[in-house]
Formats: structure tokens, C-alpha cells, sequence
């Protein structure tokens, strides 16, 4: 089958590797790749033959659009466009009607296994009508590392929100694997660390490829030493956390492993490289695994004292209440099951955070410090991922909403 593919980064390239390998002839366009086939768009479309199948592997975002609005006036109807980056399911419908307005068909694909998967193949899940997704259904085969690795998850749409949510469940994995190797790591019992997780890969419940990729980066590297305490997301956690709080599905562990991924970014966490190893200057060399081992965990500063704070508040509030209504109302109380603990003891939890947790870092691993000055910092949310839009520094900036203290 023939395919134009447009972005020939890493994973792109890749991908038109291993249709080239399963006999397909493709076409590449990058604006800088010098394994380009074509130097534009329009020769692109004019090298293929209708019903063109095109292929984008592009940043999510304008850079997406803007393909996608180009191609629209290159292409015929009953032509197919695969969207196949990581773009917000949300995107998706819009893009779909755009085409349609031309007769052209879209597919959102979501596309899992990374630099590896020219060797092993990608697990393919993709959204989209059947009339479309049959037509690019070779090209889907062929990157799937067998029949059980492709899945038409859905609409238009199901693609992407499919990947969305293999992400967060990702990043939840790797923060349990960070935080597993650094207890391992901070304990007197376990004198070989590396060789203890190798074995994990045979025959544990905890065997994956993400526990294979720590053992290999833990062969090269045994202290993790050049790896640095700081883990940016993609985009992808943050969505998911977002539709679980639209959907009010509790989703603890793929919030908190989101959350530890900020708190790396604080400067006192920075600074410390978040863990028992040193962190180098510089960015991180493998992004991939970057949480794993280093204060991957993020929970070291600035970061575990205001979550400990929180949930030994969230505590007691709860609790009080509950021991409110009991009092005021016994009758809603019983119907409502409500049973409140003794208020002293989540009293004592709320003392023992504002104790132990402000003052300074974890306990036994630093010597007690008050914390520095707060900083309002206006992170770049809806921009580059991780990206700071501006720092602003208030006084005092705790309480004060930020159009009034800056």
C-alpha cells in the first residue's frame, strides 16, 4: 500500500521503517529531516496516487492544525488522513468535520512503544469511521506487533483518549517503580539493588517493559548518577486527570504520579536532585525513564511538605465534621452511616504535618530547615508543556490571590 507520512522524527522515521520493511511504499515529508522524500506538502499529495492515505506524526497543537488545514487543499475527497501524534481527543471532532467539508475522511490513531518499536512493533489504537479506518486498516497491521496489538478502540476520538489514558496509567507505573527503587535504595537490607530488580522480570506480577527499561538503564548506569531529579510531561497525564475530575472517577495514583512529576520542577527539589543521588547540571539524557530512581519521586521539599499538609487537613476537616452532624443530628448521622473518630486523633495527625513536615525536608535524610520564601509561578499549562510563562515574586504571596499581590 502506498502512504505519505508527514514528520520524520523519531518515531516517524521509525514507523516508515517498518512500512518499508513490510513492503509498502512510502513517501516522507519533514521540513528538516534530510531523509525526506519530498521538500513540500504539495509534492507530497502529487507523488500519491487516489485514494491517498496520508500519515501525520506531528506536535499536538498549531503545528497539527496547520497540516492538517494545508492538506485539506491538497487532497481529494475519498482521501484519508491519520492523525497519528498525541493530539487531545478534543481536537479530534473538529479536525474530522474540517475534512469532511472536503470529502476527506480522518482517523485518530494512538501510537504505544516508543524509539522500540521499529524492532518489537506498536500497539495501535485508533478512532474513527469504519469506512475510514478500513482503508488505512494494511498500514495499522503492519506497524502492530500481531493481530491482539491493533484495536479500532472506537468514533472519531477514541484514538487519542484511548492513548490518553495508556499514558496516565504509564506514569503511574513509573512513579511506583521510583519509588520502590528508592526505598531499596535508602535501606541497609538490600546491598545490590540492580540484581534484585532484574530478577523481578521473571515470573513476578510486577514484570513489564517499563521494570525492563529501569534494569537496562540501572546496567548502564548502576547509581542512575547521570540521570537529573527533574520529569517533564507530555501533556497526557494532565488530560486524564482533568476527565477524571469530569467524570468524578477517583483516580489517586495517576494524580499523585502528576503531581510528584511538578513537584520535581520546584527549585529545592532541583537543587537536592530529588533523591540519594547527586543530579548532574544539565537536562536529563533519557527522558523516558528520567523518574526512575531520582527523586523521580518528587516528593522531597517543597512538594511532599504541602501534600502531607493537605491530606492531614483534609483529614481532620473530615473527621470534625462527621463528629459535628453525630452531635447536632444523630438520626441524619445514622442514616447517613456516618462514623467520626475521636477529633483528637485527626487533630493530632493535622499537629503532626504543621511539626514534622513544614520545617524543613524528610526527616533523617537532612537536617531541619525552614522553608524559603513562597513564589506564585504562572506555569504554562495550555503553551509548552512544563514551560513557565513568567515568574512574579509577592509579599507575603501566601493568602493573596495573585491579581491583588502582583
Amino acid at each position: 500500500m502506498q502512504v505519505g507520512i508527514v514528520g520524520l522524527g523519531r518515531m516517524g522515521g521509525n514507523m516508515a521503517a517498518r512500512w518499508r520493511a513490510s513492503g509498502h511504499e512510502v513517501v516522507g515529508y519533514s521540513r528538516t529531516s534530510p531523509d525526506r522524500d519530498v521538500a513540500s506538502l504539495e509534492e507530497l499529495a502529487g507523488k500519491l496516487a487516489a485514494p491517498r492515505a496520508v500519515w501525520l506524526m506531528l506536535p499536538a497543537g498549531e503545528p497539527t492544525r496547520e497540516a492538517l488545514r494545508q492538506l485539506a487543499g491538497l487532497l481529494s475527497a475519498g482521501d484519508v488522513i491519520v492523525e497519528g501524534g498525541n493530539s487531545r481527543f478534543s481536537d479530534d471532532a473538529e479536525h474530522a468535520r474540517m475534512l469532511a467539508g472536503h470529502g476527506i475522511g480522518y482517523v485518530d490513531c494512538g501510537v504505544s512503544g516508543g524509539i522500540w518499536g521499529r524492532e518489537n512493533g506498536y500497539a495501535v489504537m485508533c478512532g474513527g469511521a469504519d469506512e475510514h479506518v478500513r482503508k488505512v486498516w494494511p498500514l495499522l497491521e503492519s506497524l502492530a506487533p500481531d493481530a491482539d496489538g491493533l484495536c479500532h478502540a472506537g468514533p472519531v476520538g477514541a484514538g487519542h483518549y484511548a492513548k490518553m489514558v495508556h499514558n496516565g496509567i504509564e506514569y503511574g507505573m513509573m512513579q511506583a517503580l521510583a519509588e520502590g527503587y528508592e526505598l531499596l535504595e535508602a535501606s541497609e537490607y538490600v546491598p545490590d539493588v540492580p540484581k534484585l530488580l532484574a530478577s523481578w522480570r521473571h515470573g513476578t506480577v510486577v514484570r513489564s517493559w517499563l521494570l525492563d527499561l529501569l534494569v537496562r538503564a540501572l546496567d548502564d548506569d548502576p547509581r542512575l548518577s547521570r540521570l537529573s531529579g527533574r520529569v517533564d510531561d507530555s501533556g497526557e497525564g494532565r488530560w486524564t486527570v482533568e476527565e477524571a475530575v469530569r467524570l468524578a472517577v477517583p483516580a489517586p495514583a495517576m494524580t499523585a504520579a502528576l503531581y510528584a512529576r511538578f513537584a520535581s520542577r520546584e527549585p529545592d527539589a532541583a537543587a537536592a536532585g530529588g533523591g540519594p543521588h547527586p543530579a548532574p547540571p544539565g537536562p536529563c539524557p533519557g527522558a523516558t525513564m528520567a523518574v526512575l530512581g531520582q527523586g523521580g519521586t518528587g516528593m522531597s521539599g517543597r512538594g511532599g511538605r504541602r501534600l502531607a499538609l493537605l491530606v492531614a487537613g483534609a483529614f481532620f476537616m473530615e473527621n470534625l465534621d462527621a463528629t459535628i452532624i453525630s452531635t447536632a443530628a444523630p438520626d441524619m448521622a445514622a442514616s447517613l452511616g456516618v462514623r467520626p473518630v475521636d477529633v483528637n486523633l485527626a487533630m493530632t495527625a493535622y499537629l503532626v504535618a504543621l511539626a514534622v513536615f513544614i520545617p524543613g525536608e524528610r526527616v533523617g535524610r537532612r537536617p531541619l530547615r525552614r522553608p524559603p520564601r513562597l513564589r506564585l509561578r504562572d506555569r504554562g499549562v495550555h503553551g509548552r508543556v512544563g514551560a513557565v510563562r513568567g515568574s512574579r515574586h509577592c509579599s507575603p504571596p501566601s493568602w493573596r490571590p495573585r491579581s491583588a499581590a502582583c
